[in-house]
């Protein structure tokens, strides 16, 4: 290989870089429709530093569903528990509209991530 003719990649990256970009890709195309190569090329890095900021494509995954479920910011309040009910649905129905794919994986797999399982 010729001097200089290997590419320089974007290293520095951290868990929450990278989880905010595969977040991107699932709103635009939902949690099976993109690829960890596209998540490389949108990071402009290298799959080893992916698998060592996050891990392979089921934990980038399962980081995704992380983010969305705790920005659904559910806090039940027991008072009304109908009215209540009803707005933590009405929250978790909007946010996960946003993020296709992430509804169908919460129901396959249950809250198997850290801050799922809370």
């Amino acid at each position: 290989m010729p001097k200089g003719s290997r590419r320089a990649y974007r290293t520095g990256l951290s868990r929450v870089v990278i989880v905010d970009a595969a977040v991107a890709l699932t709103a635009e195309r939902g949690l099976e429709g993109w690829s960890m190569r596209e998540l490389t090329g949108r990071l402009d890095t290298s799959l080893s530093v992916i698998y060592h900021h996050v891990g392979d494509r089921g934990r980038v995954r399962a980081a995704v569903v992380d983010r969305v479920y705790a920005d659904m910011g559910l806090t039940f309040d027991e008072t009304d528990w109908r009215a209540g009910l009803y707005a933590e649905l009405s929250a978790m129905v909007e946010q996960l509209s946003r993020y296709p794919g992430v509804a169908a994986w919460l129901l396959r797999n249950g809250p198997q991530t850290e801050g799922l399982a809370v």
